[in-house]
Order: C-alpha cells, then sequence, then structure tokens
C-alpha cells in the first residue's frame, strides 16, 4: 500500500508539474528539443523533417555541406559589406558579427558636431544637416581653412585606403588627404558640385603607426562639404578580403548552398543590439520572402526595437521595378533582450508568419513558386540610423529548423 501510495504521490507531482510549466518560446533553453514546428507543435499538417535546411548548431565550426559564410552573387549593403571572417559557430549558436572598421573617429559626424576632430585656418567649420551625405550631419566648411584627425594603432608597412564623400559651392575646391604616415602627403581634389567618393591610398612607413588625415577647402574662399570619412585597412587582416569602395563596416551573412522549396522554416535567434538589422530571409531570381529583418537598437528610430519587420519582393519586372508588400508586426518585446522563434509558412498559394508559434500574418499568393536561397544576414540600413564608432556586435542563431509535406 505505501508503494502504490508513493507511485500515486510521485505521478500527481509529475502531472502537476506538466500542469504549471509555462510555455516561453522567448527564453527556453539552447537547443530544446522540439519534434515539430512552434507553429504546430501536435504536428497536426503532417510534417516531416527537412534535414538539409536543419542545424543545431552544436559544432565547432559552419557545416560547410550545408552552409556558406559568403554571399554568392552579393558583397552587402554600403557602407558595410559581408567577411568571412564574421561567421562562426561556438557554444551551440551560429554568431553574426558586424564591427565598424573605421579608424577615424566620428567620420560620418554624427555627433552633431566636431568631435575628435581639431580645425585649422580662419573660415567657419561645422556638423551640419546641410553637409550631409548619409544619415543625419556632414561637415561644412565655409572659407579657407580644414579640418583634421590624428589616427594611431596603424600597422607599419601596411595598405590603408583613406575615402570620403565630398562636394564643393561655387569658387570653392575641397580635397581630402593623409600626411605624416611614414611617406609623401596624398591628396584627392573633388571638382564635382555634386556628392563624389574621394579615395586615396597610403602605405606606413616600416616604423610608422599614426597618420594625419583631413578635409580640406583648398580655394580658401567659398564653401565646401564633407562626410563619410573613413580609414580602413585596404585587405581585410582577419579575412584578407579586400574593404570595396567606401565601405568600412564588415558584416556577416550565411547562405545555404542549396535552395529550399514549399515548406516551414523557422529560426531561434537573439537580435544584436545595434543599429542593423538581424535578419532571416529567402531569395530567388525574381522573389523575396523576408520573414524577419529586426532592427535591435536602431539609432534613428528607437520604437524599433519591438517591431517584427516582415516583407515579401517581386522583381519580375527588374530589381530596380522591386513591389514590395512589407508589414510591421509588434511583439512588445525587445528583441536584442532574448532568443525568440521566427517562422514562415511557404505554400503554392499563400504564406505564412510565425512569432513564436503564434500566427501573425497571412499573404495569398500567386507567384512564388520558384526554389529560394536561404539566408540569415545583417545590413545597415540608413534610414534607421548608422551604428557608433564602437560597434562590434552580435547576432546569435540557436538553430534553424525546416520541414516539409
Amino acid at each position: 500500500m505505501a508503494k502504490v501510495l508513493k507511485g500515486k504521490i510521485v505521478f500527481l507531482l509529475f502531472i502537476m508539474v506538466i500542469i504549471t510549466a509555462p510555455v516561453s518560446y522567448g527564453v527556453q533553453s539552447s537547443q530544446a528539443a522540439v519534434s515539430w514546428p512552434a507553429s504546430d507543435p501536435s504536428n497536426t499538417g503532417g510534417w516531416s523533417v527537412n534535414e538539409t535546411f536543419s542545424d543545431e548548431f552544436n559544432g565547432s565550426s559552419l557545416n560547410t555541406s550545408k552552409w556558406l559564410n559568403k554571399h554568392t552573387y552579393w558583397s552587402g549593403r554600403n557602407p558595410s559589406q559581408f567577411d568571412p571572417s564574421n561567421v562562426w559557430v561556438s557554444n551551440g549558436t551560429a554568431k553574426l558579427r558586424t564591427k565598424n572598421e573605421n579608424l577615424i573617429k566620428n567620420g560620418s559626424f554624427e555627433t552633431g558636431n566636431l568631435s575628435n576632430w581639431s580645425a585649422w585656418g580662419s573660415g567657419a567649420k561645422s556638423a551640419s544637416v546641410s553637409a550631409k551625405y548619409r544619415d543625419l550631419y556632414g561637415v561644412v566648411i565655409n572659407g579657407q581653412g580644414a579640418v583634421q584627425q590624428i589616427i594611431t594603432g596603424l600597422q607599419p608597412n601596411t595598405t590603408y585606403k583613406l575615402s570620403a564623400w565630398l562636394k564643393k559651392g561655387s569658387g570653392s575646391k575641397v580635397k581630402v588627404g593623409v600626411k605624416n604616415y611614414g611617406s609623401t602627403e596624398k591628396l584627392k581634389e573633388v571638382t564635382s558640385s555634386s556628392w563624389t567618393l574621394g579615395t586615396v591610398e597610403f602605405t606606413t612607413g616600416s616604423t610608422n603607426t599614426s597618420a594625419e588625415v583631413y578635409v580640406y577647402n583648398a580655394g580658401g574662399s567659398g564653401i565646401v562639404y564633407g562626410d563619410e570619412v573613413a580609414v580602413v585597412r585596404k585587405v581585410n587582416a582577419a579575412s584578407g578580403e579586400t574593404m570595396l569602395n567606401d565601405n568600412y563596416i564588415t558584416s556577416a551573412v550565411i547562405q545555404s548552398k542549396t535552395k529550399a522549396a514549399y515548406g516551414y522554416y523557422e529560426v531561434r535567434m537573439k537580435a544584436a543590439d545595434a543599429s542593423h538589422t538581424s535578419s532571416f530571409w529567402l531569395q530567388g531570381n525574381y522573389s523575396e520572402i523576408d520573414v524577419v529583418e529586426a532592427v535591435g537598437n536602431s539609432t534613428r528610430n528607437t520604437h524599433k526595437d519591438t517591431i517584427m519587420p516582415t516583407n515579401t519582393h517581386d522583381f519580375r519586372n527588374g530589381w530596380a521595378n522591386d513591389i514590395a508588400d512589407p508589414f510591421d508586426y509588434q511583439t512588445n518585446v525587445r528583441l536584442a533582450a532574448n532568443y525568440h522563434i521566427y517562422g514562415v509558412e511557404w505554400s503554392q498559394t499563400q504564406i505564412k508568419w510565425y512569432f513564436d508559434g503564434q500566427l501573425i500574418r497571412t499573404k495569398p499568393h500567386s507567384f512564388m513558386h520558384e526554389n529560394q536561397y536561404i539566408f540569415l544576414d545583417t545590413e545597415i540600413f540608413e534610414w534607421d540610423g548608422l551604428p557608433g564608432d564602437s560597434l562590434n556586435s552580435l547576432f546569435e542563431v540557436d538553430y534553424i529548423r525546416a520541414w516539409h509535406k
């Protein structure tokens, strides 16, 4: 009788634990043993696991039989570019890093002032919204003079690229230049009254670890404008990748090696706590499904940290004639504060989006029938504000899981 009673007590305690245990997709432990989609935990839809696109990221490196650490036909969204060294796997998660590589401080003048810069000459210098090329501020030099900055921490015998967006007003000349780096002063003049990229490459001397960079009103009168002043290593030391154009931020992407078809796809991820996207999306030749493009900490749109942006894109008339259909879901939780599950069910007739297992959007379609690559990536969206000088963020993905019928 005592044994029977003891068994009943244990059974009742077990039932109580099951009944009272809360279900919270946002805080569940890593790599929880979930057999079916968060949207259909009882598998009433008759799903089968699709191993081709499922990964718990439990190893010590990216599974290269399934994934690439680069985008096969895009370098990334300016002023950032994808860098393979920003993708790795550790502690049961895939890490996607975004990092500001610019050695100039306040190169975008987004502090709204000339902090970290010094000025010389009689002309007036200021950070101004009238001088911006990108985001909110740029520098304006009215009359004779320049703004300059000494950068330190350079490596000897190393090639760097100086870039700046410049334009001149009437009766003026604008130049960007570098000196005191161990060799002859170098500069680039821009003669256009429209924004034009000026670039200078320079190689430090055998013992030089600093340089002086400047934007200069070379005409001595009139007004000149500058923005997005950057100095980066020409070749990224970690990956061997060449920094392109005026890019000064390295971002990250994971791309599936093969294309996916109709099915259900979900990731458990924590958005980076920074002013850039942490995204899960699919794309083919003429169509795209954006499951989520979370911006964890926008410098311009602070309300977006709780928004799950979704979208579809129709490129059948060309990339320049994109037809988008965005929808923002208010989650009421900071997406960079914890892990959440983002899912999409893609069928022949409709697309459904899910947040932590809850249906949040349904869109009928008649054209998204082509197979699509799966992407996880980070991008800089200018309209959400540029991230700061100290940017070194992580977008973390606990798993990606896929099912088909």
